[in-house]
């Protein structure tokens, strides 16, 4: 990452487990204690897919890399899977509720396209 410049990680790993620790790497607000703590909450994927220490040891460095830097212009680490297709939905709409009413109401019409696939898959 180091060398080729990159801004972020992204992986196959669902979207709003990888968010959260994308907070935790860049050092958000109430973004957990340590890695391990975050590692624990990820709910749909197996340990050793994504919850063990070969990431969070890739997350602590991370978070160690470039620090003197504001905390949006830190490495992230991305899920890419939206198999919690629920989840991750109330995710952006909490986000914008809070930060975007303008994009909120967009939004909403948007998702409705994605009503007949929103089961989420386990």
């Amino acid at each position: 990452m180091q060398e080729k410049r990159f801004s972020f990680a992204g992986v196959k790993g669902d979207w709003p487990d990888c968010y959260r620790l994308n907070r935790f790497t860049k050092g958000y607000l109430n973004s957990g204690t340590d890695v391990y703590t975050v590692l624990n909450e990820f709910k749909r994927w197996t340990t050793w897919k994504w919850a063990n220490w070969e990431i969070a040891v890739f997350i602590d460095w991370q978070k160690g890399y470039k620090i003197d830097l504001p905390s949006d212009k830190r490495i992230g680490f991305y899920g890419l899977e939206v198999c919690s297709f629920r989840q991750s939905m109330n995710s952006i709409i909490h986000y914008l509720e809070k930060n975007d009413p303008q994009a909120l109401a967009i939004a909403k019409i948007v998702m409705k396209c994605f009503e007949p696939y929103g089961k989420d898959q386990n």
